[in-house]
C-alpha cells in the first residue's frame, strides 16, 4: 500500500472485524492485536485505527488513569512499518489530543523508551514535554499461542502536552 499526495488518512474507532487486517497490516501474529481488543471490551482500554482506503494501517490505544488524573493515557501507538514517517502517527496522536479536549481534560501523557529517539522527537515536535525523572516499565511480548514469550523491562520517560499552556 502506498500513501501519495491524494490518500486520505481516517482514524476511527476500532471494531472487532480491523483485528485480523490490522495484523496483518503490522505483520504480528493475530493473538497480539486481539489481547488488546480483548482488553478493550473488557474496559482497560479504548482503541482507535487510522486507515486508509478502508484498511487499517495503524492503531492507537488510550484510557484514564488515576495516577495522572485529569489527562489522558495515550499508548500502544503502532504504524505499519512501511507507512511511517507520513504523518499517519501524527494523525492518531492528533485524534487521541481532540478526544482529550472533547472530555475537557487537561491534556495528554504518554510514556516512551530513552532507546526511541525517533518516536520522542515526533512527540516534542507536537508540544509534548518530559514530567519527571526515566523510569523503569516492563511488558510482555506474547507468542502467537498467546503465551509470554519475553518480558520487556526498558527505560521510558513520560511526555505530556497540557493544553492550558500551548499558544
Amino acid at each position: 500500500m502506498s500513501l501519495n499526495a491524494g490518500t486520505t488518512v481516517r482514524v476511527r474507532e476500532m471494531g472487532a472485524d480491523d483485528v485480523e487486517p490490522l495484523a496483518r497490516t503490522l505483520g504480528w501474529p493475530t493473538y497480539g492485536i486481539n489481547r488488546r481488543w480483548e482488553e478493550s471490551l473488557a474496559g482497560h482500554r479504548e482503541m482507535f485505527v487510522a486507515e486508509i482506503d478502508g484498511c487499517p494501517v495503524g492503531s492507537v490505544s488510550i484510557n484514564e488513569r488515576e495516577e495522572y488524573p485529569g489527562f489522558l493515557h495515550l499508548f500502544a501507538l503502532d504504524v505499519a512499518e512501511t507507512l511511517r514517517r507520513r504523518g499517519i502517527g501524527t494523525r492518531l496522536i492528533g485524534h487521541v489530543e481532540a478526544e482529550a479536549r472533547a472530555r475537557s481534560l487537561s491534556g495528554v501523557y504518554l510514556e516512551v523508551s530513552t532507546d526511541n529517539v525517533t518516536a520522542r522527537g515526533l512527540y516534542e515536535h507536537l508540544g509534548y514535554e518530559q514530567d519527571g525523572a526515566p523510569f523503569l516499565n516492563s511488558w510482555n511480548h506474547y507468542d502467537s499461542d498467546g503465551n509470554v514469550s519475553e518480558e520487556i523491562v526498558e527505560t521510558v520517560v513520560r511526555l505530556v502536552k497540557r493544553f492550558d499552556e500551548e499558544t
